[in-house]
């Protein structure tokens, strides 16, 4: 198998991956969540070119204004200290809502994904 395959098998599983270590990670630990907003982080900026295009969409933006509460609030009220030590894991909030859009997930996933959930 050539490596281009391997590549392309991997970032296939990484949302599922990613989502995977985030909803772990938001039940037991936080170390495991931020491992799955890295990984998600990783699969939305490996798919620029569809980043791109979304970041044209002004509903796109405002998902991103959306991310954006959370990290002036914990800046508000925490301070700079707080990045300076644990808020860097915060600025991949940013990249949730290009996730989000660029994964073409089909039907037959967001089922599975809902019963995962669920």
């Amino acid at each position: 198998m050539s490596q281009s395959k391997v590549a392309n098998q991997l970032i296939k599983y990484l949302p599922w991956l990613g989502i995977g270590c985030m909803i772990v990670g938001f039940l037991l630990n936080r170390v495991v969540a931020n491992v799955g907003f890295v990984l998600i982080g990783i699969y939305a900026l490996s798919h620029i070119t569809r980043a791109k295009k979304m970041l044209q969409q002004p509903w796109t933006w405002t998902w991103i204004l959306m991310a954006l509460i959370p990290l002036c609030l914990d800046f508000w009220y925490e301070g700079l200290d707080f990045y300076l030590h644990r808020g860097s894991m915060k600025l991949l909030l940013l990249l949730l809502p290009l996730f989000v859009f660029c994964w073409k997930a089909d039907k037959r996933s967001i089922t599975i994904f809902n019963h995962i959930v669920m």
